[in-house]
């Protein structure tokens, strides 16, 4: 959420709840309840003082929200921000709405406090208006704090995440320049085999390393990229790595998308390279099966694969793996399931997206 809709939404709340509760006490009865609210002169002093109270309620508000708690509770002057806070709360804030009140009655020639005779204050009346302005002093003043407090919290919480997804990227590129070289030497050494023997695939299989060195330079800098891009380039790759096996036929690969959308480049290529690392396809009996649909509105990504006998004991939840994780809980936080199985010689990788924004 963008830090002015954030603030809207804290401060519109606010500014509607001043509104109404000015209203609801009426133009005139407050203070007095004998004025006949029709006549010129109750008009007038409603209005005069309804806009005083409204404006009196937000400055209140906006004190604590915009200077007190950010220019001494968050800047290491606490017990300035507590000693203030006491002192409007208890003596500055009442009085400042009862002189307010006092010289706006003065111009109305209505006696909004107490009378203009002074001998003739109501001592019970005053105190309890006093405590009255003290009681709603303190609530602006608190929702203030709160207010202020939950706004640079999620302001917090943003920059956090937008660091996370800073060093996440940083980490992605770490493991693009570790794990590429050895995808591309792999490669280059199959192709050097087919030259002379099938130089036609040869040739077609340069023409797809090409166009996945530039996906994975240019394309993998932008944030999201079509789906139909990503499962192209995953396609081209997975024929690549074909290159070196006996039986390309043990592996598999199915797309039944018919829409496009956007998603997150590279996002289901860690897993395909973990499924060739940890296999052994030239073997008997061995398979690589790679899936990718849409269900409602979901994007399901599935990958089984056997395991090498020599790798049943290893680690498959390498470098690429965790990064790949921790880039969907940043990307598709609670939008997202994945489900990472290993049972009897087989590897079994299940990733559910919600489309629903």
């Amino acid at each position: 959420m963008k830090s002015r809709n954030l603030f809207f939404l804290i401060n519109g709340p606010i500014w509607i709840a001043i509104v109404l509760y000015t209203f609801s006490i009426g133009f005139y009865r407050y203070y007095n309840r004998n004025l006949d609210p029709l006549t010129p002169l109750a008009i007038k002093f409603g209005i005069t003082n309804s806009f005083v109270i409204i404006s009196w309620l937000l400055a209140n508000f906006y004190l604590f929200y915009s200077y007190l708690v950010p220019q001494y509770f968050f800047n290491n002057r606490k017990p300035h921000f507590w000693i203030l806070t006491i002192f409007h709360v208890l003596i500055l804030g009442p009085t400042l709405i009862s002189f307010i009140q006092y010289i706006a009655g003065l111009f109305l020639g209505i006696a909004v406090i107490f009378p203009f005779n002074f001998e003739m204050i109501n001592l019970r009346e005053f105190l309890l208006h006093w405590l009255y302005w003290l009681v709603l002093t303190f609530i602006c003043g608190f929702l203030g704090f709160i207010f202020k407090l939950a706004f640079i919290s999620f302001k917090n919480e943003q920059l956090k995440k937008e660091l996370q997804i800073r060093n996440h990227l940083n980490e992605i590129r770490v493991m693009k320049a570790k794990l590429n070289p050895h995808f591309l030497f792999n490669t280059i050494n199959n192709i050097d085999t087919l030259i002379q023997s099938r130089p036609t695939i040869a040739s077609a299989a340069l023409s797809k390393l090409s166009d996945i060195l530039r996906y994975m330079v240019y394309e993998t800098e932008n944030e999201l990229i079509s789906i139909y891009t990503e499962i192209e380039n995953l396609e081209k790759y997975i024929d690549l790595e074909k290159l070196r096996l006996i039986n390309p036929g043990s592996v598999s690969f199915a797309s039944t998308i018919k829409r496009d959308f956007a998603v997150p480049p590279l996002i289901f290529f860690p897993f395909v390279e973990n499924s060739f690392k940890h296999s052994n396809l030239n073997a008997a009996n061995q398979k690589l099966q790679i899936s990718i649909r849409e269900d409602n509105n979901s994007l399901i990504f599935e990958c089984l694969n056997t395991i090498n006998e020599k790798t049943q004991d290893s680690n498959f939840k390498g470098v690429g793996m965790e990064l790949a994780k921790k880039r969907l809980d940043l990307l598709y936080p609670n939008r997202h399931k994945l489900s990472i199985k290993k049972e009897n010689n087989e590897f079994h990788v299940s990733l559910k997206i919600d489309l629903n924004l």
